[in-house]
């Protein structure tokens, strides 16, 4: 049986402090969409200027990130239990344990569109496919470009009889949208379900 995937946003705030002992990267897994990921972070590392590589659960220190208990996520990822990648603006998509840099970029319209010409949806069935996840889950904030990549993945993701899900927040500001996000990660790592997760949308995309 497959493991179930989660996909969340990066966020603006990063602190470089290393929490894991550990090494990933979605480029070990990819092969047909390898180097469109590759071209991709080429052409956005200019944007990048930490010199202190660090997993990017680690890395990220926003609002959605402060609701993680990201040792439990640790654990629950070496059990082989959940797998857990992030969208990122300057590196497309990394693994929740791949060591990367600090970067200035926000994913607005012109990054989302760029990303979304360079292939990063395709990148994204990928990932999944090779590491045979059977339930997908996005979180992501109902107006983000985040959502728009992730709502681009599923049609091809049928045969394969992977179920693909998009999981918004309900009519909350900013900063509750994320931290309910946050929340509703580790509602699911922690159950396996979202059923106590509550004020929130839930769209099952491959129907």
């Amino acid at each position: 049986m497959g493991k179930t995937l989660i996909i969340t946003q990066c966020s603006k705030r990063k602190k470089p402090i290393e929490l894991f002992n550990i090494s990933v990267s979605v480029l070990d897994v990819l092969r047909e969409t390898r180097e469109n990921l590759v071209e991709g972070r080429k052409y956005f590392e200019k944007y990048v200027y930490g010199s202190k590589p660090t997993t990017a659960l680690s890395l990220y220190d926003g609002v959605l990130y402060r609701e993680l208990d990201k040792k439990l996520v640790y654990e629950k990822f070496l059990s082989g239990e959940i797998d857990f990648i992030i969208v990122s603006a300057a590196y497309g998509i990394v693994h929740a344990f791949e060591k990367i840099r600090e970067y200035e970029l926000r994913m607005n319209r012109e990054v989302a569109e760029t990303w979304l010409k360079m292939g990063l949806p395709k990148v994204l069935e990928e990932y999944i496919v090779r590491t045979n996840a059977d339930r997908v889950y996005g979180f992501f904030t109902k107006t983000s470009y985040y959502a728009k990549i992730y709502g681009s993945i599923n049609r091809t993701l049928l045969d394969y009889g992977v179920e693909a899900y998009l999981v918004m927040p309900g009519n909350v500001g900013f900063f509750n949208s994320l931290k309910t996000l946050g929340s509703c990660i580790m509602s699911l790592i922690e159950h396996g379900s979202l059923d106590k997760c509550g004020n929130v949308k839930i769209l099952k995309l491959n129907t």
